[in-house]
């Protein structure tokens, strides 16, 4: 578990905080959310099951943006980001300005990752590749990379 992240009870009780006097429903107008999701988010759990709730990363874009609150911070309390970027956060007379991130990806090694699980190279390297069971032959796998570009493009 990300030692960063908050329980969704903490969650909401931070996002109510960050609220402040503003009501339920100007910030639903802003974020686009409906006021009884906010307030259920709010409380940390489901009506009805008392089951923590899970906030999906884009409502927490949508209320970055109505908190006028940065979006990764939200991210990392609520447990979908490691805090393993360092912030700066600025604020002057009237509250938060702004922030910036003092390291880069490449100071976490994104650029390895990305190229160690390069599709290509996992289909065309591991010669124990299997489809339902069977073992995919290497026309199968240049049959399979020739596709790639074209489902790709129609997710666009």
């Amino acid at each position: 578990m990300n030692p960063s992240s908050m329980s969704a009870i903490e969650l909401g009780q931070f996002l109510r905080k960050l609220r402040g006097k503003e009501s339920l429903r100007t910030i639903a107008e802003k974020s686009g959310l409906s006021y009884t999701y906010i307030s259920t988010i709010e409380k940390g759990v489901r009506p009805g099951t008392n089951k923590p709730i899970k906030v999906t990363p884009d409502a927490l874009q949508k209320l970055s943006v109505a908190y006028n609150h940065p979006y990764e911070d939200l991210l990392i309390k609520a447990g979908y980001l490691w805090n393993q970027l360092a912030y700066k956060f600025e604020y002057d007379e009237n509250g938060f300005k702004g922030y910036t991130i003092e390291e880069t990806p490449e100071d976490y090694g994104v650029n390895e990752k990305i190229e160690e699980n390069d599709l290509q190279k996992i289909m065309l390297n591991n010669n124990y590749l299997s489809f339902e069971g069977e073992i995919l032959t290497m026309e199968d796998k240049l049959q399979i990379l020739d596709m790639i570009p074209v489902l790709l493009k129609r997710r666009k």
